[in-house]
């Protein structure tokens, strides 16, 4: 999809969404290094206990990757999580030193604003080098979109444009999208 910028170097019948859980401070910090060192592109995900960025809040989950057929996820104060406080701060200063590094061409995110609020919070950290962020590349695509909220509920019609069914995404049923706006459905 050259006209959006985006390349995907697998065909989409061959799409496989692959996830790795690190369990270990050595796990991370052995992924870490690599990501650093490939210099590429790394998209960055979190999930948290709610929606509020800075109260009453805490990181359940860090997801990173450098390529569309692996994701690393990491456990935060997920209730499964392997790691204890000691293994937090050493996790935190590992993390510090990746959002932190000049090797990273660019960050991939979908609303930035509230992921950098989330790493702030959590790891005293921002992005050190330049971030393309969904949201915001949505809103240049349609800038009227916000007219059409019910029609473009969450905007995933105009991701859609962008060709993510034909990675085999199938979710842009409206009954499914409705069901989702109202909470219905996780």
């Amino acid at each position: 999809y050259p006209e959006y910028g985006i390349w995907i170097d697998v065909e989409p019948k061959d799409f496989i969404w692959n996830y790795k859980l690190l369990r270990t401070v050595d796990e991370v910090e052995g992924v870490i290094n690599q990501l650093i060192k490939d210099r590429k592109p790394i998209s960055l995900d979190t999930e948290t206990e709610n929606l509020n960025k800075k109260k009453n809040t805490s990181l359940g989950m860090i997801q990173i990757a450098n390529d569309p057929r692996m994701v690393y996820a990491i456990p935060w104060l997920h209730y499964e999580s392997p790691f204890n406080s000691e293994d937090l701060d050493r996790l935190k200063v590992i993390l510090q030193r990746f959002f932190g590094s000049t090797e990273i061409p660019y960050w991939i995110t979908w609303n930035c604003k509230f992921e950098l609020n989330i790493l702030e919070n959590t790891i005293e950290t921002s992005l050190a080098t330049k971030i393309y962020d969904g949201i915001c590349a949505e809103f240049l695509l349609d800038d009227n979109r916000l007219e059409r909220v019910t029609e473009f509920k969450y905007g995933v019609y105009t991701l859609k444009q962008l060709g993510l069914d034909r990675i085999g995404y199938d979710g842009w049923n409206k009954a499914v999208l409705a069901a989702r706006g109202d909470g219905s459905l996780m």
